[in-house]
């Protein structure tokens, strides 16, 4: 058990030397780099929940109209003339930003600062009011009775469909590009007989019956498609700035070359965007003529879609981060004597390592 024993004691002063030697290396070289990292997470959210379409303040007005008809027997208008409406958004996201928050003056030149965004979030809403109409002019006509011809020219019908309505639309999205989408729609329906047919019903019953059906269609789509801003460090009268794009993130360095404190900020934060909607109207008109109660013409046809595309100018202001600040520091001045004692205690532990162990 003797060379257990003298085994464990020249490790323990083996090891104990090392120890002092190693805390003397690193006190030589220990004013090298002061660096301390810290991440902190802040929140930004930005709200756009009043303004008109077409611009802020601005009166939202336009009118989507079309024509068409059946052939030889009625011509149609129609149309929606769109009064009011309004877009809203809101989106928020967190920051992380990393950096140094005590960093050396030998060092402060290059001092590192990363900056990313997390749980980007969207949602959006809209809404618009308009007037529908339908409008039916029947063409001039002739029936060719036994005893006599009459010839019927039937009055304009105005609003076969007249109605007031509101669409709206809503929708939410996840991270930068990602569309949020929503779509609402009405359809409505009327139907009218011409007047002045008091002499047809009395001589061979005539009735014509105009109809006419209008789905209206409101598509929208929303995308926050980045988040740019400023990151500045101020200290006295210097100044550094530095633009960014969240979307991208941001991992550069900092000139920070002044002792004393640095206030760190992000500034002119301000969302970009994709907002735009559709407005659509596919109508249809039916013409139908009976005689005596038998069907003798019945014709429907539908127009060609007509749409009215548009878009939101939206203010969502800017907003401000505070970073904190970061403390840059002179390197702690080395005393002359402990390179010497680092030194006397590197020999010490290779005399130890040499001297002959009795046995």
């Amino acid at each position: 058990m003797v060379w257990k024993h003298q085994f464990m004691s020249r490790c323990n002063v083996i090891c104990s030397t090392s120890v002092w030697a190693a805390f003397a290396v690193s006190a030589i070289l220990g004013s090298a780099s002061v660096a301390s990292a810290t991440t902190m997470t802040s929140s930004v959210f930005f709200s756009d929940t009043s303004n008109d379409m077409f611009g802020l303040g601005a009166d939202v007005s336009f009118t989507n109209r079309g024509k068409f008809g059946i052939p030889d027997t009625v011509d149609i208008s129609y149309g929606a003339t769109v009064s009011s409406g309004q877009a809203s958004a809101q989106i928020g996201a967190k920051v992380e930003t990393t950096i140094d928050r005590v960093v050396s003056l030998a060092h402060a030149s290059k001092t590192g600062i990363t900056i990313t965004a997390k749980d980007v979030m969207t949602q959006f809403g809209g809404n618009i009011g308009a007037d529908l109409f339908v409008d039916m002019n029947m063409h001039q006509f002739t029936v060719d009775l036994l005893f006599k011809k009459v010839t019927v020219n039937p009055p304009n019908l105005r609003n076969v469909v007249d109605k007031d309505f509101n669409l709206r639309v809503e929708g939410a999205a996840q991270g930068f590009g990602t569309v949020a989408t929503d779509q609402a729609r009405i359809r409505e329906a009327g139907v009218k007989t011409p007047g002045g047919l008091s002499e047809l019903k009395k001589y061979v019953g005539v009735d014509i019956d105009l109809s006419a059906t209008l789905d209206v269609v409101q598509s929208t789509s929303f995308a926050v498609t980045d988040i740019k801003g400023t990151l500045e460090a101020r200290h006295g009268d210097g100044l550094r700035e530095i633009d960014f794009s969240l979307k991208d993130g941001l991992a550069t360095e900092l000139d920070l070359s002044s002792l004393g404190t640095w206030s760190l900020a992000l500034r002119d934060l301000r969302p970009e965007y994709a907002y735009e909607s559709i407005f659509s109207l596919d109508p249809t008109a039916r013409a139908k003529l009976d005689i005596f109660d038998i069907w003798m013409y019945d014709r429907s046809r539908s127009a060609t879609l007509t749409s009215t595309r548009y878009t939101a100018n939206m203010d969502f202001g800017r907003q401000f981060i505070d970073l904190g600040t970061v403390s840059v520091v002179a390197p702690v001045p080395v005393p002359a004597s402990l390179p010497m004692l680092g030194a006397a205690l590197l020999g010490l532990m290779a005399l130890r390592r040499r001297r002959p162990v009795n046995t």
